[in-house]
C-alpha cells in the first residue's frame, strides 16, 4: 500500500496515465496497465499466502481475489488522495492498511470482530449502540 502511494506522490502523472489507460483507445496502453496491476496483485496474493498462517491453506483464487480487492482499495484511495490531499500520505496509507487488513484478519481467523475497527476517533465521536 505504501509503495502504491509512493508512486502517486513521486510520479502523479504516471499514476494518472495508469488510471486513464483503462479508457484509452490504445490496446497496447491498456495491456501495459493491466500487466502492472497483475504484478501488484500477484505480489500481494503471494505475500498473503506465504506470510499469514491463516491463509496458508487458502485456495489460490481466494488469495487472488483478496489481492485484487486490496489493490483496488489502494488505487481508489491513492486517486482520492491525489485529488484531495487533506491528509498526509502516511495517514492515508495507515487508514487503507487498517481498513483492508482488519477484513483480511477476520477472514483468516474465521470469526467476526464484534467491536469492528478500533482506530482513533475524533474527540466527541462515540460509537452508536
Amino acid at each position: 500500500i505504501e509503495a502504491y502511494f509512493s508512486l502517486v506522490s513521486d510520479e502523479p502523472d504516471t499514476f494518472r496515465m495508469l488510471l486513464m489507460a483503462d479508457v484509452s483507445g490504445d490496446a497496447a496502453t491498456r495491456k501495459a496497465a493491466k500487466a502492472i496491476r497483475h504484478r501488484m496483485q500477484d505480489a500481494v496474493a503471494s505475500y498473503i499466502r506465504n506470510t499469514w498462517e491463516g491463509f496458508q491453506d487458502l485456495v489460490p483464487r481466494d488469495a487472488d481475489l483478496g489481492a485484487a480487492i486490496i489493490a483496488a482499495a489502494a488505487e481508489a484511495a491513492a486517486g482520492q488522495h491525489l485529488e484531495r490531499p487533506d491528509r498526509s500520505t502516511a495517514e492515508m496509507v495507515q487508514f487503507v492498511a487498517d481498513f483492508v487488513w482488519s477484513g483480511i484478519y477476520d477472514l483468516a481467523v474465521g470469526h467476526d470482530i464484534p467491536m469492528g475497527r478500533q482506530g482513533t476517533r475524533p474527540e466527541g465521536k462515540q460509537d452508536k449502540k
